[in-house]
């Protein structure tokens, strides 16, 4: 991790215009996480709806009410959430509390040397190996970068509160965990029911907990579906903190007039903010805000765009669109 890294998260978070709702899954991430009360939560919309850009937002906003909190990261496994976590911990560690950083390095170590030992006891029966010559050689690949541990959900959850604990010692008031395009863990193996048991074991894990730590997700509506045909009680879980947002209820055809007077606000428009953009414009933004195809390209956009506006007789505002 690196201070240019970060730069590049800084700029889409400062940057992103919320809505309202978006604002209260913000404030509700918080005061749950400030209070000890783990918190879990899920981002939904189909491709185009901005869930990473929504994710760096709340990223961007937690960290500066006090929350040490990982930026969205790709994430296909638990492994996945684990070294993200550790390394941005570590991140955050070396220029707040660097004398603390030994501790994490200490966890981070302890569960990957368990998942480790839990693989080399299979290893070792299946090869016919010592059980301690099979650690040996898993742990050789593993450092080589040539082994892919199969990390538990229950010493995921443990390290993220010991992860939480040491954000905790140095100063800060909870941990998040933004893990975005979450729909490759469903698809990353063939037995899905196996991983949707995994997820199921640690959602439930995070229900169980009182700590000062908050894990959102962020999946498209498909993966959604997978889930509730495969776990609908874990939906109704991750639904209990009331952190399970659809981008498509949030940006609906208000959206645009919403995010307008915000530019007018802060750039001081007053009057002009009406001519430059009146409602009837606003209005036709808004029904293509509505349509579930925005992920289809740009194409996709400027079509609607002038049919929309065309529609509501705005005719002269779009002269110059390219055909």
């Amino acid at each position: 991790m690196n201070p240019e890294v970060e730069g590049e998260y800084l700029k889409h978070g400062r940057y992103f215009w919320p809505s309202w709702a978006t604002w209260q899954v913000l404030t509700a991430t918080v005061k749950r996480v400030t209070s000890a009360r783990t918190s879990k939560g899920m981002i939904v919309a189909p491709y185009g709806y901005g869930k990473t850009s929504t994710l760096a937002f709340l990223w961007y906003e937690c960290e500066q009410q006090k929350l040490l909190a990982v930026p969205p990261f790709y994430c296909a496994t638990l492994l996945d959430m684990l070294k993200a976590t550790y390394g941005w911990v570590k991140y955050r560690l070396e220029s707040s509390e660097p004398a603390l950083v030994a501790d994490l390095n200490e966890v981070y170590s302890k569960y990957t040397a368990a998942t480790v030992e839990e693989m080399a006891k299979h290893y070792a029966q299946d090869q016919g190996l010592a059980p301690v010559a099979a650690a040996r050689m898993l742990n050789d690949m593993f450092e080589h970068g040539s082994l892919i541990l199969e990390l538990t959900p229950s010493n995921l959850l443990f390290f993220l509160d010991a992860a939480a604990g040491l954000a905790a010692r140095a100063g800060f008031d909870g941990l998040v965990i933004f893990a975005d395009e979450f729909q490759q863990y469903f698809s990353k193996g063939a037995n899905l029911r196996r991983t949707v048991q995994e997820f199921r074991e640690f959602v439930w894990g995070l229900d169980t907990r009182s700590t000062s730590l908050g894990v959102i997700f962020s999946v498209p509506t498909y993966a959604e579906s997978v889930i509730q045909e495969q776990g609908k009680d874990i939906l109704h879980r991750l639904k209990k903190d009331d952190l399970y947002y659809r981008l498509q209820d949030i940006y609906t055809v208000d959206f645009p007039e919403q995010l307008w007077s915000r530019y007018g606000q802060a750039f001081h428009l007053g009057p002009m903010a009406g001519q430059v953009m009146d409602a009837h414009t606003l209005r036709a933004i808004g029904q293509i805000a509505e349509r579930e195809d925005l992920g289809e390209g740009p194409r996709t956009v400027i079509d609607s765009f002038k049919r929309s506006i065309l529609q509501s007789g705005s005719w002269k505002t779009v002269s110059n669109l390219p055909t």
